[in-house]
Formats: structure tokens, C-alpha cells, sequence
């Protein structure tokens, strides 16, 4: 019995340190990662150039829609996107 308890902790502390080590990913580097510019991966998004600039700078965020797509496109999970600059969660901290 002690055995499989053990085996269960170990598996959940690899469990929990490979979500750890997850590489999280700004849609720029997602962007630069398929190769593209920005007017191309707005075009793909199918949204102007202008929006999808606004999205990688912070000043808005994609609708449930965009985050799909942009899903689909790059096959990165939803939980390795960053969507809020890193400011944003250092001022949440303090």
C-alpha cells in the first residue's frame, strides 16, 4: 500500500514541475515563430494589421474567437500564451 502512495506523490511532483518548465509564449514569439509578419498573421486571423498590432502590444486583447485561431495556427496550448505584459502581473503581486 505505502508503495503506490509513493508512486502517486512522485507522479503528481513531475506532474507539477513539468507544468513549471512550460514554455510560455507573447504572440510576437509566436508570430516570429510560424515566420511571419504582422500584416501576415493578421491576414490569417483575419483582422486588420492595425488590430493585431494593438494585440501584441498590450492595448487590446483578442476575443474568444482570435485566441482559437491563433490556437490552431501556432498548436500552442492556452495555457502557454501570455496575453498580459509581464508589468501587469508584477503590479498585481505588490
Amino acid at each position: 500500500m505505502k508503495k503506490s502512495i509513493d508512486i502517486r506523490y512522485k507522479r503528481s511532483i513531475m506532474i507539477s514541475v513539468r507544468r513549471r518548465l512550460r514554455l510560455k509564449w507573447t504572440l510576437k514569439a509566436i508570430r516570429t515563430n510560424l515566420g511571419l509578419n504582422q500584416s501576415e498573421m493578421a491576414k490569417k486571423l483575419d483582422i486588420s494589421t492595425d488590430t493585431y498590432k494593438n494585440y501584441e502590444n498590450y492595448k487590446t486583447f483578442p476575443d474568444v474567437i482570435i485566441v482559437k485561431k491563433i490556437i490552431k495556427l501556432s498548436n500552442v496550448d492556452f495555457d502557454d500564451i501570455i496575453f498580459l505584459p509581464s508589468e501587469y502581473a508584477e503590479s498585481e503581486n505588490n
